[in-house]
């Protein structure tokens, strides 16, 4: 069965002067790729597209989800994060992606990854992963640990000019709502 998408552009791997535009995804995890400007069509392995960014690469994922292929869209996921294996700021860009999924599990682990690839306490990325591993944490009802990590992400940043401030304390307070305080 066909699903028609709106255009997200990719490049064919195997070609690497054939661009097109994504227009529709399958159930199987071939994309239908209109080539160029033009009205030829041709259906590609997933594996054969090749993305700008990470969030073109999510966008694609998004298609499979939106059509209700979510096998399809975990395996390009899986994939992706083969693909940005040491790539913090991918790393936490697929978390939040499997996060809105609700695979909690499956960004928990991403989460982790991300946290050991960039062990500094201080810096921007760690920050962040420990907000998202909180707020997985909270989801989980794991509600000791996301008070743990958002006071760690607190320690080292706090204002209101600090994103990861800001976003520990709107787990918090979603956590305490969650047990009743």
């Amino acid at each position: 069965q066909l699903h028609k998408m709106d255009g997200l552009w990719i490049q064919l791997k195997t070609y690497a002067d054939v661009k097109g535009r994504v227009t529709a995804v399958f159930r199987d995890g071939n994309v239908e790729v209109l080539l160029g400007g033009g009205v030829d069509t041709v259906i590609v392995p997933s594996e054969c597209v090749m993305t700008d960014d990470i969030a073109s690469s999510l966008a694609l994922a998004a298609m499979y989800l939106e059509e209700g292929f979510s096998a399809a869209a975990m395996i390009f996921i899986v994939r992706l994060l083969a693909e940005h294996a040491f790539d913090v700021v991918a790393m936490l860009k697929i978390a939040d992606f499997l996060i809105n999924l609700n695979e909690l599990q499956e960004a928990e682990k991403v989460l982790r990854a991300a946290l050991r690839l960039d062990p500094s306490v201080a810096s921007e990325n760690h920050l962040k992963a420990l907000c998202s591993l909180a707020e997985v944490k909270r989801r989980l009802e794991s509600y000791d640990e996301a008070i743990c990590l958002c006071e760690k992400v607190l320690q080292h940043e706090f204002g209101p000019e600090y994103s990861s401030s800001a976003t520990a304390l709107m787990c918090l307070c979603k956590v305490y709502h969650s047990l009743g305080e």
